[in-house]
C-alpha cells in the first residue's frame, strides 16, 4: 500500500469513528441515556476502533487470532468492526439504566483486553500521528 492508500484508510476510518460518535451521542438524544451512558457508548467505539486497527496491523504480518476475521481476511476488518459497533448501539439502545452500563462495560472490557494482548504478544502498540 502506498502513503496514500495508507492515509486514506485512515481518513475513512476517522470518519466513520466521528461518525459513530456523533449518531451515539444525537441519537440518544431523545432518550433515556445519561450523561454516563454516552461516555460509556463514546468510550466502546474508541475501543472498537483501537482493535480494529491493530487487526489490521496484525493482518499485515501474520494471521489474527480471531477465527471470525482470519476466515473474512483483511478486507472484511473493517465491515466486521463496523457491525460490532452498530450491533453494539443498537443492542444498547433497546436496555435502560444497569443492563446499558453493563453490556457497554462489558464490551470496553473484553475490547481493552484484546488492545492489551495484541500490545503485549503481538507487538502492535496504539499510535496516533497525522
Amino acid at each position: 500500500m502506498t502513503n496514500f492508500e495508507t492515509w486514506g484508510a485512515r481518513v475513512t476510518l476517522f470518519a466513520i469513528l466521528v461518525f459513530m460518535i456523533t449518531m451515539s451521542v444525537c441519537r440518544a438524544d431523545g432518550r433515556d441515556w445519561t450523561t454516563a451512558d454516552k461516555v460509556l457508548m463514546s468510550s466502546t467505539i474508541a475501543v472498537l476502533a483501537a482493535d480494529m486497527l491493530q487487526t489490521q496491523e496484525s493482518m499485515k504480518i501474520r494471521h489474527d487470532d480471531n477465527p471470525i476475521l482470519e476466515h473474512l481476511g483483511p478486507n472484511g476488518v473493517v465491515p466486521y468492526f463496523v457491525g460490532a459497533a452498530l450491533l453494539t448501539y443498537y443492542a444498547a439502545d433497546h436496555l435502560s439504566g444497569w443492563k446499558r452500563k453493563a453490556l457497554l462495560g462489558t464490551v470496553i472490557v473484553l475490547e481493552s483486553v484484546c488492545i492489551i494482548h495484541n500490545g503485549r504478544d503481538n507487538g502492535i502498540g496504539i499510535s496516533l500521528s497525522y
